[in-house]
């Protein structure tokens, strides 16, 4: 009975990094900085430049499949990267970025 809640519980923690766009951006990365035994960054723009990091790595290593659902495309971690989660939507409207 112990052994059966440990195993739900570790599975329920765990992230398959194999698969990671189908995960929620902070147990993503709190699961990355548990494996490194360390704790994520708690200032959102530290945590925000903290998941590009990550997230540029795992794209390198385990690209998302382009056209499903979780594709790089359609990911809500993308929402997060490069600002902070509070900030409003940039205006991209004239092809620029804008400016910090």
């Amino acid at each position: 009975m112990r052994l059966k809640r440990l195993l739900e519980e570790y599975e329920r923690l765990t992230v398959d990094l194999g698969k990671w766009w189908k995960y929620p951006p902070d147990k993503v990365m709190a699961f990355v900085y548990w494996t490194q035994r360390q704790i994520p960054p708690t200032d959102t723009a530290k945590r925000a430049r903290a998941w590009e990091d990550i997230k540029r790595q795992l794209t390198a290593q385990f690209p998302p499949p382009s056209g499903q659902a979780g594709s790089e495309d359609e990911h809500p971690l993308d929402k997060l990267a490069g600002r902070a989660m509070s900030d409003p939507e940039p205006d991209f409207s004239n092809g620029k970025e804008p400016d910090a």
